[in-house]
């Protein structure tokens, strides 16, 4: 069987031994350059938190990627399916991933060299499966973006976001009784005084959401307006969570105690919390990729 031919320039040759000894040493080049960056993205992920744990901002990292291992092995079929050799387009993806690459490391942004990865792994797909699993690889490599940490542009999404709990929590708290002064991102509960901290701005909970709700749209091939709504709505409800989660601990610290709010806060009560959001962001983007099907099936039989 003679192997498909595309008009344009190839990259690798024809031979399959002399494409795969090419590929393996590209592989090997990219992971002794991004040798760095895997290990600053396994300790951002792993690494212990600011009061010893494990919990960190960026703890849903490792979780984002092993959605993106599985969507990509569920539709290893389509994604991988066999293609003509890579085409010039590609040179433009290793180029970008290149100058991204470079560019976090003389400005010491490691954010922009963990992007890198991006066009770096669908260029190298390009070149070895063929220009369309080049495309076909970016919706779900572009996921990466929620696992890679950036400290520098959320900084301000997060102050945003500490401010707009500190209002909501201390708004719910003293509906509840609780005598609640709040001044900036302090909160006072009689003589207990609580600072509302980034961790507590509920950035990670939504990163956290998105990383599980957008690899679920995207594997059951999820509208450009369903992806949309959900990059509104999941901000919402996880803002929103955190609100009602904070409100609870000052509402209960006249009651019980600091030590026992606070242990709401970093135990049972927060699990919960999280694992009831997740349940309501993915029943609410099943619900929406339902009734999209409904619509869609509709104007056909219209049609």
């Amino acid at each position: 069987m003679e192997e498909a031919k595309e008009g344009g320039v190839t990259l690798f040759p024809g031979n399959r031994r002399i494409r795969a000894g090419l590929a393996a040493l590209l592989l090997a080049a990219l992971v002794f350059y991004y040798w760095p960056i895997f290990g600053w993205l396994a300790r951002e992920w792993l690494g212990p938190g600011p009061s010893g744990g494990v919990a960190r901002d960026w703890s849903h990292g490792l979780l984002v990627t092993m959605f993106i291992g599985f969507l990509l092995w569920r539709r290893r079929d389509e994604l991988f399916a066999p293609a003509p050799p890579a085409q010039w387009w590609v040179v433009p993806l290793i180029l970008l991933a290149a100058g991204l690459g470079m560019a976090g490391r003389s400005l010491e942004a490691a954010y922009l060299s963990g992007y890198s990865l991006i066009p770096a792994a669908a260029g190298l797909a390009g070149m070895v499966w063929g220009a369309g699993a080049g495309y076909r690889l970016l919706p779900p490599l572009t996921l990466f973006v929620l696992a890679v940490p950036f400290p520098a542009i959320a900084w301000g999404v997060t102050g945003c976001l500490q401010n707009l709990v500190a209002t909501g929590s201390a708004f719910l708290a003293g509906i509840s009784g609780a005598e609640v002064a709040r001044s900036g991102l302090n909160i006072s509960v009689g003589e207990v005084d609580y600072l509302i901290a980034p961790l507590c701005s509920g950035f990670s909970l939504i990163l956290a959401l998105l990383s599980v709700v957008l690899p679920v749209l995207c594997l059951k091939r999820a509208s450009i307006k369903s992806l949309v709504a959900t990059l509104f709505w999941v901000p919402v409800l996880g803002l929103g969570s955190k609100i009602a989660l904070v409100s609870i601990v000052l509402a209960a610290t006249p009651s019980l105690g600091v030590a026992t709010a606070l242990s709401f806060y970093h135990g049972w009560l927060g699990v919960l919390f999280f694992l009831v959001s997740l349940g309501i962001a993915l029943l609410i983007a099943c619900g929406s990729l339902a009734l999209w099907d409904r619509r869609t099936s509709s104007r056909r039989v219209a049609s």
